[in-house]
C-alpha cells in the first residue's frame, strides 16, 4: 500500500504532525480516506514522554508540564476534550532557588528584587545595573550564551544565573550552546528595545494593558489528573490503528511513488510524503547515496546525556516544607546533581497523603559519565549532595530512574547557519521533511508548535497540483556534499 504520508517517530513531534496532518486531509477531502500511518520502533508512543504510577506516586519519565503561553497547545489539549483533566501548578511552587555554597538561596521574582537580593554579590548587581546602558550587539552575530551574557550582564551574572538557566533546560554547557537558538525570545528583546530591562518592562505595561498574553516571562505551568503521559495517550489513542509499534525505520530512498521506507523486518512501504520525527542523530542513520550529505549535516548536532531520578518520601523523612518549585545548582557547587524538581508542592495530587516526591536531573554536560551508573549509586548521590539543604533524613519509599544518553539536543554556535543548510539541502528531495526537538525548540510547546507546522507544510505539498507530474519522480540529484 502507498500512503499519503509516512510519519517516522511516534514521539510528541510525530504524534502532533500525524494529528494535525488528518484534520488537514479530512478537511481537504471530505469522505475520502486520508492515508497517514505512524511508525514507532519502540512498543508505546509519546517519546520520553510518559507518565509511570509507582506505589502511588505519578513519575514523569521525561517533561513535567507544559506552559499555557503557546495557543496551539491550548487549542490542541481543547480538541482532545482534555479541559477539565489539566492541572495548573499549585501557587505554592511559586518560588525558585539556587544551590549557593550549600544553602537554598530564593531566587528574586523581578529585575528590581535582584538589586537586593544575595544571589549576587554587590559587584554583580551593579553589572544589572549597567545593562540598560550597554551597546547592543551585532544582530547577525551568532554568539554563546556566556558571550552575550559578558557582553550584557557580568561574568558573575553567567556563572550564577545563566548557567543554571541553561543547565535546568538544555543539561548543556552554556560556553557552547547558541544564544540566539536557545533563548530567541531574549536576543528579540535586545534587538528591539536595545536592552533586556527596558524590553521586559515593556512587554509588561503591554501584558498589564491586555496585550502579551503569551509571553514566556509570565506564564503557569499546567499538567493532568493522571501525568504528562494524558497528552501523549489522546493523542495515540486518536490516531488508533494509524499507529503501528516495533517497527525501526532502516533506510529510507526516493522512488516513483515518492519515498521508500525500508523497515528492521525487512518490509518496505511508500508514500508521496516523509516525514522522520525522530531525533537527528538517528534520522541521520537514515541516510546514503544522494541523501547522504543531509545526513552528515545532521549528526553534526550534538545531545547531552542525563538521568531523571523520581524518589518519594514519608512527609516525617523530609524535614524542609519543600515549598516552591525546586533549585538549580551552578557549575560553581560542583555538583552532579544539576537541580531538583519538587513535584508534589507542584502538583499535590501527584503523590499519595503524608508523602512527599521529588524529582532530580543528573549528569548532563558537566558530568555525562554519571547517567551509566547503578540506580542506588545515583540516590545516594543525590542525598549526599543536596540532602542537608532540604533535609532529607530518611530513604525514599519509593523510585524510579529513566537514563537518557541522548537526552536534549544542543544548539551550538551555528545551529541558524546548521538549519539553513538543511532547508537548501531538502529542497532537492521534495515531500521529505523533518521535525522534533533537534532543530527549534526542546519544550513540549515547541514540539506541538513544529508539529503543527510540519503538518502544514506536508498537507499543501499533498495539495499540489496533480497536473504537476506527480505520477514519477525525477531520479535523485548528485550528492552536493
Amino acid at each position: 500500500m502507498s500512503f499519503d504520508a509516512l510519519v517516522v517517530g511516534g514521539g510528541i513531534s510525530g504524534l502532533s504532525t500525524a494529528h494535525f496532518l488528518l484534520r488537514h486531509l479530512r478537511a481537504g477531502r471530505p469522505g475520502a480516506e486520508a492515508l497517514v500511518k505512524v511508525i514507532e520502533a519502540s512498543d508505546r508512543s509519546g517519546g520520553s514522554i510518559g507518565t509511570e504510577r509507582v506505589d502511588g506516586f505519578l513519575f514523569e519519565q521525561g517533561p513535567n508540564g507544559v506552559l499555557d503561553n503557546a495557543p496551539d497547545t491550548l487549542e490542541l489539549i481543547s480538541s482532545l476534550g482534555l479541559d477539565e483533566k489539566l492541572l495548573p501548578a499549585s501557587p505554592r511552587s511559586s518560588d525558585r532557588y539556587l544551590m549557593r555554597e550549600g544553602q537554598l538561596e530564593p531566587l528574586p521574582r523581578s529585575s528590581r528584587a535582584f538589586l537586593f537580593s544575595r544571589v549576587l554579590s554587590l559587584r554583580g548587581r551593579f553589572g544589572l545595573l549597567l545593562e540598560p546602558f550597554r551597546p547592543r550587539g551585532r544582530a547577525a552575530a551568532d554568539e554563546s550564551i556566556a558571550e552575550f551574557g559578558r557582553r550584557r550582564l557580568g561574568q558573575e551574572a553567567v556563572d550564577v544565573l545563566l548557567d543554571p538557566m541553561v543547565t535546568g533546560i538544555y543539561a548543556g554547557d552554556v560556553e557552547a550552546l547558541s544564544m540566539k537558538s536557545c533563548f530567541p525570545r531574549m536576543t528579540a528583546l535586545e534587538e528591539e528595545h536595545g536592552s533586556l530591562v527596558w524590553g521586559m518592562m515593556r512587554r509588561g505595561k503591554k501584558k498589564s494593558s491586555g496585550e502579551g498574553k503569551t509571553s514566556p516571562f509570565s506564564a503557569t505551568l499546567h499538567s493532568f489528573e493522571e501525568g504528562l503521559g494524558t497528552l501523549s495517550g489522546a493523542l495515540a489513542g486518536e490516531l488508533g490503528e494509524n499507529i503501528e509499534y516495533g517497527l525501526g525505520a532502516e533506510s529510507i530512498s526516493p522512488c516513483a511513488e515518492g519515498w521508500r521506507v525500508t523497515f528492521s523486518d525487512g518490509r518496505e512501504e511508500t508514500a508521496r510524503a516523509l516525514v522522520l520525527a525522530v531525533p537527528a542523530c538517528r534520522a541521520a542513520s537514515l541516510f546514503s547515496g544522494s541523501q547522504s550529505g543531509l545526513g552528515r549535516d545532521l549528526a553534526t548536532i550534538s545531545y547531552s546525556s542525563v538521568a531523571v531520578v523520581c524518589l518519594g518520601y514519608r512527609v516525617e523523612d523530609v524535614d524542609s516544607e519543600l515549598d516552591g518549585y525546586g533549585f538549580l545548582a551552578p557549575a560553581s557547587e560542583g555538583l552532579q546533581t544539576l537541580g531538583m524538581i519538587w513535584t508534589s508542592s507542584i502538583f499535590p495530587g501527584h503523590a499519595p497523603e503524608g508523602h512527599v516526591s521529588i524529582r532530580a536531573l543528573v549528569g548532563g554536560a558537566r558530568f555525562p559519565e554519571v547517567v551509566g551508573k547503578p540506580d542506588e549509586e545515583l540516590i545516594d548521590i543525590i542525598q549526599r549532595e543536596t540532602g542537608a539543604a532540604i533535609g532529607l533524613r530518611g530513604k525514599p519509599v519509593a523510585q524510579r530512574v529513566y537514563r537518557y544518553e541522548q537526552a536534549i539536543p544542543q544548539y551550538e554556535v551555528g545551529h541558524q547557519a546548521l538549519l539553513d543548510g538543511l532547508e537548501a539541502r531538502l529542497r532537492a528531495f521534495p515531500g521529505l521533511f523533518l521535525t522534533g526537538n533537534s532543530y527549534r525548540g526542546v519544550s513540549v510547546n515547541d514540539c506541538l508548535r513544529e508539529g503543527k507546522r510540519t503538518a502544514d507544510k506536508v498537507s499543501q505539498y499533498l495539495g499540489k497540483d496533480a497536473s504537476a507530474d506527480s505520477s514519477s519522480q525525477p531520479p535523485p540529484p548528485p550528492d552536493t556534499a
